[in-house]
């Protein structure tokens, strides 16, 4: 298999890398897992300067690494994550916790970009929670990509996203989750970072 070629040193080297990712936090099975996984095919591909120096583009490099055709068709990868995040926002807002919705709700927004719920479904990036609704596969993918979709949104107002995620915080601590997404993703993908990391809520733990 792919991890037969890696070693020890290999494996350690891959945790060492996602730690310096995360900071203080502390590292969840499900990253560890997603980069052991684009570790070992970058080393099988001789190609580890693709390797992802960042929880977003890991993440990006998920949702690629499970684009397969459907039918014979082959969505192009910017239209994935397009509708991909897009679906995670709507999951996610306005409590910001990865919750279900209704299919019904997901439709108009996959067909702006698109993409159909059933390609979704088939490449195991969403999953039906119970009939008629669906979540966003993995709460941290939906949490990093609605934060992708809300970084890239030009019209998100930040001061009024603050003044929520303060609020809702207060009322439920597993809140941090997406604000460490969104701390993470403003970095890497950001304008005016100093000034939205500085609008957020603090978390101690990076």
């Amino acid at each position: 298999g792919r991890f037969d070629n890696l070693d020890d040193k290999d494996f350690t080297d891959a945790l060492s890398a996602i730690h310096s990712m995360i900071g203080k936090r502390q590292a969840t099975p499900l990253l560890a897992g997603l980069y052991v996984d684009q570790y070992a095919a970058a080393f099988e591909n001789s190609a580890q300067h693709d390797l992802p120096t960042n929880v977003p583009d890991l993440i990006l490099g998920y949702v690629r690494k499970l684009n397969k055709p459907v039918a014979g068709v082959r969505v192009e990868e910017h239209a994935l994550v397009l509708a991909l995040s897009s679906v995670a926002r709507l999951c996610v807002e306005p409590e910001f916790i990865p919750m279900g919705i209704r299919e019904g709700d997901v439709v108009p927004t996959l067909k702006e970009a698109g993409v159909s719920l059933e390609y979704l479904s088939k490449n195991m990036l969403i999953e039906t929670r119970s009939p008629d609704i669906i979540s966003v596969r993995f709460d941290t993918v939906s949490e990093y990509l609605a934060a992708i979709a809300i970084v890239n949104d030009p019209n998100t107002q930040w001061p009024d996203l603050a003044a929520r995620l303060v609020s809702k915080l207060e009322s439920n601590v597993a809140v941090i989750n997406f604000i460490r997404a969104l701390r993470d993703v403003i970095k890497v993908r950001g304008i005016d970072t100093q000034q939205r990391l500085a609008m957020l809520p603090h978390d101690a733990a990076g």
